[in-house]
């Protein structure tokens, strides 16, 4: 690092209030990712609100899908958002692995270093991957933390029926519930999510906690509840995996073939693994007559996705066994959509109580046939379902979130200027 004689002098300013979220995933850099298009529309709100909101990417610079990292810093500027990547700042290199139980551990202390250079008043993390260990840890920190639960690592494996592998998977659970235990206050997306921590750990999760959608309010939802025309394919939305539901998708899709022969099907997402392999082995293996039918799209972007889906007028099918709260279903809610989803989870909490009997249905085949098949008949009399959230759902969450933690938008903060 140079060395400089010049003598520092303190310019006192006063600037916006400034949020840092904190997140290996965030829309754009990284394709097809639900906890990325979370964070990013919690940026784009509080940037709308007046804050000066950065935006710190974690996963490693290789990682970043299409167009590089540059592109998307200017992409984000059109937003008011500043996108940072912390291996720029503080690459891995720049501290020892040996000194770390984990990669976890060191991205995390790395995030830390981080918020003492950026001087954020709140920092927004998610449960996942622990960054948040370090960054409650930092010795007099004078900024305020909040976690957002779109579920820890102990979570997805539970419900994805995958194993535990030993120790290095036990740590980073204890990690990830460090994290979330030691924040200021906890967001939960869902009802669910919260009731199965709470299950599964009890007190040890934060006192202070709120229980709200951080996607879009549900005024601006309303304006694109139109009939739909015609339904001319079924889609899957999501990661191709078996928590997602992906072979319950599979055999619905070979009933209707059967008797809606001029469907198409479209699966969209990232590939799950199966087997050693990737889940369209399990496709090719169980499903064969279907297999070839089911056109699979993993490479596609949210907003290139939606625009596929719109293009070949798609009803979109979320036949999840546990989840969470999809942000595919709020986007096809948003962009006019028409969807089915099961009544696991929280997917449920999304949709409005009046849709529920004719959207949403049990976690089968058999229900999810029947009410798709439905679904179909209605044809140009078919209305997309509304958001189960309140108008006032995002005001509730800043006057809670935010100004009772600290009542000024504006303050005063110190610069160091050679």
């Amino acid at each position: 690092m140079r060395q400089t004689s010049l003598k520092f002098r303190k310019l006192r300013r006063f600037t916006l209030a400034k949020i840092l979220v904190v997140s290996k995933d965030f829309q754009g850099p990284v394709r097809n990712g639900g906890v990325g298009t979370a964070f990013f529309e919690l940026a784009k709100h509080y940037q709308k609100l007046g804050y000066d909101v950065e935006c710190l990417l974690t996963c490693p610079e290789e990682y970043i899908e299409g167009k590089g990292f540059d592109y998307w810093v200017k992409e984000y500027l059109k937003y008011g958002l500043n996108l940072v990547l912390l291996e720029r700042n503080f690459p891995s290199a720049f501290l020892d692995n040996h000194i770390f139980h984990s990669r976890e551990l060191n991205i995390s202390y790395r995030c830390s270093l981080y918020c003492k250079v950026s001087e954020p008043e709140y920092v927004f993390y998610g449960d996942y991957g622990g960054e948040g260990f370090y960054i409650n840890k930092t010795f007099g920190r004078n900024y305020k933390t909040i976690s957002v639960m779109h579920g820890t690592s102990y979570w997805g494996r539970l419900e994805n029926s995958e194993s535990i592998n030993g120790q290095s998977d036990l740590t980073l659970f204890d990690i990830e519930m460090d994290s979330v235990k030691s924040a200021d206050l906890s967001i939960f997306p869902s009802e669910y999510i919260y009731d199965w921590h709470k299950k599964y750990f009890g007190n040890d999760l934060p006192n202070r906690k709120f229980i709200c959608n951080i996607y879009t309010p549900n005024a601006e939802l309303l304006k694109l509840n139109k009939p739909i025309k015609s339904i001319k394919s079924i889609v899957f939305f999501g990661r191709l995996e078996f928590r997602k539901g992906f072979d319950i998708f599979i055999k619905l899709c070979q009933k209707l073939k059967s008797e809606h022969p001029d469907l198409k099907f479209f699966a969209i997402g990232k590939l799950g693994a199966y087997s050693g392999g990737s889940i369209l082995n399990y496709l090719n293996q169980h499903a064969p007559s279907i297999a070839s039918t089911i056109e699979v799209l993993n490479g596609l972007s949210s907003s290139e996705a939606i625009k596929f889906i719109k293009n070949n007028n798609g009803l979109v099918v979320f036949p999840s066994r546990s989840d969470n709260c999809p942000m595919t279903i709020l986007e096809c809610i948003s962009n006019g959509i028409p969807i089915a989803v099961s009544s696991t989870g929280g997917q449920s909490e999304l949709i409005d109580p009046k849709f529920h009997g004719s959207h949403v249905f049990a976690p089968s085949v058999g229900d999810a046939y029947l009410k798709i098949n439905n679904l179909l008949t209605l044809k140009s009399n078919l209305v997309p379902a509304e958001s189960g959230f309140s108008k006032n759902a995002k005001m509730a969450l800043d006057e809670k979130l935010l100004s009772n933690i600290k009542k000024k938008k504006y303050v005063q903060r110190s610069k160091n200027i050679g």
